[in-house]
């Protein structure tokens, strides 16, 4: 009896060693053999910032610095500037509502810094005090800035409605109200190459519709 029981236990254990190796292949094959299905979702890694996914509500006058869309639902005011844009492929849209600025200081409306801006549906208007040298919109040197349906208004001396400053390609400043006294409704202050200007409608007391200073 007492081999009866050895032979068994052995063979038992041998058993049991053959479903671990038949367990372990069918492992193999399941891991190895068989392909990924291509409709299994797939983890990318990618990195997305959350503020250019949706249109970004401004509900204060500040510096932009991040790509993205941007509105406004209400009228804004500021002492001295409102909107600095310095990042590159942003679009505002004011959708009509009204900037007011300048109010205690001298400032910009909006001053754009970043290239592929496009301002549209604004009204920006320099407040009552009339300081001087506080155009609505001052842009230094970018390029492929477009500004479309808006409205600026400016009565302060050396007060544009637009500035162009620096070096400007490619920009695109077409169907806009400009309205000034004793300023230029649109100031070139550099190099302008490629630019377009058409369908505005201009009104000056004082002041130029377009000037080019050389």
């Amino acid at each position: 009896w007492r081999r009866l029981y050895i032979l068994l236990f052995t063979w038992g254990l041998m058993r049991l060693a053959l479903k671990r190796v038949s367990l372990i292949g069918l492992l193999f094959a399941i891991i190895f053999i068989f392909p990924v299905s291509a409709n299994e979702p797939v983890d990318s890694a990618v990195s997305i910032d959350p503020r250019l996914a949706d249109p970004i509500l401004l509900d204060k006058c500040g510096v932009i610095d991040y790509s993205g869309n941007y509105f406004i639902a209400e009228g804004l005011s500021s002492s001295d500037s409102c909107f600095t844009i310095i990042a590159s492929n942003v679009t505002l849209d004011c959708h009509g509502n009204t900037i007011e600025y300048a109010e205690s200081s001298l400032g910009n409306g909006l001053f754009v810094k970043g290239s592929y801006v496009t301002i549209n549906d604004c009204v920006v208007s320099q407040s009552s005090k009339a300081l001087s040298n506080s155009p609505a919109l001052s842009v230094d040197g970018a390029d492929f800035l477009i500004v479309t349906n808006s409205r600026f208004a400016t009565s302060g001396e050396s007060s544009p409605a637009i500035l162009l400053d620096g070096t400007q390609d490619e920009n695109n400043i077409t169907g806009n109200i400009f309205i000034t006294e004793d300023s230029d409704g649109i100031l070139i202050n550099g190099i302008a190459r490629y630019n377009t200007i058409e369908s505005n409608n201009f009104s000056q007391i004082g002041g130029d519709a377009i000037r080019i200073a050389i």
